[in-house]
């Protein structure tokens, strides 16, 4: 069973590399993300579980103390009707320059269920392929994980709105919220970025 995957994996592989046009720069697939096999447990202390992860651009990550910068920003999305909330809190979070590098640095982190490898290939290369900018594609995390689990030891209660949290390196998680982004939520992110920066 694993050959025959690996086979169809690198059939797929192929077919991407051959269908690449001139026109455009070719996006060679990535493999796809790691899965985080156990389930998540939960501290005394409110942290963020240390993960396997990989961006849109291959490079894996162990979270959160791979994160480029000491501070971070993650945005949790669930669903793909998400979206449109998960781009709304990093252009108010870009607008307000509360991720600038190299103090702190903003990520999109779909949370997913732990699929086996082709799925996670074919979801993996459809995000990235729906992204052009490598740039962007370097701050989105996907994590396939026991999703039940994660939200407990987040004290997440809904998949059905996004969650942004500030975390350190550690794990030690600094400010969360839930749902859509609006003037009072970016406003108080705002302000409590400032504690930790200044």
């Amino acid at each position: 069973m694993i050959r025959v995957m690996k086979l169809i994996i690198r059939i797929l592989l192929i077919i991407f590399v051959l269908n690449a046009t001139t026109s455009k720069a070719a996006i060679l697939p990535i493999l796809p993300g790691p899965v985080n096999e156990s389930k998540v447990t939960m501290s005394k202390e409110k942290t963020f579980p240390k993960l396997k992860s990989k961006n849109l651009n291959g490079k894996e990550y162990l979270l959160p103390e791979e994160l480029e910068t000491e501070i971070s920003i993650l945005v949790l999305a669930y669903k793909r009707d998400q979206q449109k909330d998960v781009d709304a809190w990093l252009n108010a979070i870009k607008e307000n320059e509360l991720d600038i590098c190299p103090a702190v640095t903003s990520y999109e982190v779909p949370v997913l269920k732990q699929f086996n490898s082709f799925i996670r290939f074919n979801i993996d290369n459809g995000m990235r392929y729906g992204i052009n900018d490598k740039a962007k594609r370097e701050h989105v995390l996907s994590i396939y994980v026991d999703k039940e689990s994660f939200n407990q030891a987040l004290n997440i209660d809904s998949e059905e709105s996004v969650h942004t949290l500030v975390i350190r390196k550690s794990g030690e998680i600094l400010w969360q919220e839930k749902g859509t982004v609006n003037t009072d939520k970016i406003s108080k992110l705002k302000n409590f970025m400032k504690t930790l920066v200044d």
